[in-house]
This record gives structure tokens, C-alpha cells and sequence, in this order.
């Protein structure tokens, strides 16, 4: 599912925010940290920015980002949990077979999980299941679900506004995270398949030899 809203650059560290609810444009009540990370080579870089809510607002807020992070990791659970039964199951399935339909079947779930959980639409004005206003990435740029609250931000800090969307809503990732966790551990199956074969047990090997003792 896409959030579609109206960005907004925030290059600079220092910013201001209307006196609003980023949401509903209600009386400010409360503040709720917007944060993202992105990785540059080795280095990990994260930016964090505060943005007024009102008391509801801020609560759905909080609530999708934990809902976010519950389904994610049950998500990837599932990848990892059904790709270790696709493992070890004793069925006469050619392994590849078992992998391919354990995968599926997690990202199945894991798609399941974030659309069962997905909140519904907020009473107008409100504008956001969650969040608001969500960072684009760590250079500032933010993408505002109301766009009246994008204009005042943007004329708070003499910037212009945009039309965007944001794409990595947990009804993408969460299938996505199944996926990667699944393959995790059928990279793990490759590699101990690969040394078992490479390596045989000794079981194996000394059987030829004790057949060509009782031949002689």
C-alpha cells in the first residue's frame, strides 16, 4: 500500500514546525519523533525530527509503529520457521520444491499479517493511519500526509512543497522481510548441503572398503 502525501525539504538541522497537529490541524498537544536510517558504506546514519499532534492523533501515531514492527518480525519469523520445516521435512519433495513453497507461503503470511492489522482510514480532518509526517530519508526531506499542514511548514521555513509518496509501508515490507529471512536459511541449507556432499561421512567411505575385504 503507497502513502501518497506532499513533501517537503527540510535540509536544514534547524527547522519549525506550525503550531498544529500535522494530522488534523487540532491544537497541539503532544510531540512524536519521526526518525529514519540509512547506510553509506560501513557508516550508519540516523536523523531524527519532532513534529506536533494532537493527543488522538499522536496515540494512532505510536499504534502503527509498533503494529509496524510486531507484524515485521512475525513476518520474518515466518520465513525463517517455514524454511527450517521445508529443511527438515523427511517427505519424498525435491528439496528446491520445499524451499520454493515455503517461501511463498511466508510471504503470503507475511503480506496476511500487515493487510489483517492495517487500520482503518481516521475520522476526517484527520489525515494519517499513523504517522503524519514521515522522513524521506536522512537528508530531511519529509513527506506530509495533509496538505495544508505541508504548506505551513513549508512557508514556516521558506521551502517549497511537492507531491510524493512513500512506499515502504509494512503491507510491502513485511512480505519482502519473509522473503529475505527464507532465503537466509535456504543459503544455510546450500552451504551444509555443499559440505556434506564435499565431505562425505565415514560411514560412507569405509563401506567400500569392507566389501572389497569380504570379496577377497
Amino acid at each position: 500500500m503507497i502513502t501518497k502525501g506532499t513533501i517537503v525539504d527540510l535540509s536544514s538541522l534547524s527547522y519549525e514546525t506550525p503550531n498544529c497537529c500535522a494530522s488534523c490541524l487540532g491544537p497541539r498537544q503532544t510531540d512524536v519523533k519521526a526518525w529514519t536510517m540509512e547506510r553509506f558504506g560501513n557508516v550508519s546514519r540516523i536523523r531524527t525530527m519532532t513534529f506536533p499532534y494532537c493527543d488522538p492523533c499522536a496515540k494512532r501515531a505510536r499504534r502503527e509503529k509498533i503494529r509496524a514492527l510486531v507484524v515485521e518480525l512475525l513476518a520474518a519469523a515466518a520465513g525463517i520457521g517455514l524454511a527450517f520445516v521445508a529443511w527438515h521435512a523427511h517427505v519424498a519433495i525435491a528439496a528446491p520444491l520445499r524451499f520454493t513453497v515455503a517461501l511463498l507461503l511466508a510471504m503470503a503470511i507475511g503480506a496476511l499479517l500487515a493487510w489483517v492489522t492495517r487500520p482503518s482510514v481516521p475520522a476526517a480532518p484527520a489525515t494519517a493511519r499513523g504517522e503524519a509526517v514521515i522522513l524521506k530519508g536522512t537528508g530531511g526531506a519529509v513527506l506530509c500526509t495533509n496538505p495544508r499542514y505541508a504548506e505551513l511548514l513549508a512557508k514556516a521555513n521558506l521551502r517549497t512543497t511537492k507531491p510524493g509518496t512513500h512506499r515502504l509501508t509494512p503491507e510491502l515490507v513485511s512480505p519482502v522481510l519473509a522473503l529475505l529471512a527464507g532465503v537466509f536459511v535456504l543459503c544455510l541449507w546450500f552451504k551444509a548441503s555443499l559440505a556434506t556432499s564435499t565431505h562425505p561421512s565415514p560411514a560412507s567411505t569405509h563401506a567400500p572398503a569392507a566389501a572389497a575385504t569380504k570379496k577377497h
